[in-house]
């Protein structure tokens, strides 16, 4: 008998025990980098916050005009700190 199949959609007619396809051969991937994950881990917390400030300024939308150009002049100065110029 014929090992099982080791490729992704590989095919076999189990009353013959003929191999019709073998399929697609898929790489094996390299476990990522303690350091790389982390950083992923960063980034998606600084999404996170993002999402969070979105949901602030949408929860505000009846506040005075004053407070929402206070808001929206704080969030600007952020952003223009944090900008890159790529």
């Amino acid at each position: 008998m014929r090992p099982l199949l080791r490729f992704l959609g590989g095919c076999v007619d189990l009353l013959t025990d003929e191999i019709l396809s073998e399929g697609l051969r898929i790489p094996k991937k390299s476990a990522e980098k303690p350091a790389r994950i982390r950083a992923n881990q960063i980034f998606g917390r600084a999404v996170s916050a993002a999402k969070r400030l979105l949901d602030v300024v949408m929860k505000n939308e009846g506040l005075s005009n004053k407070d929402l150009a206070k808001l929206e002049s704080q969030i600007l100065n952020l952003a223009d700190k944090w900008d890159r110029n790529d």
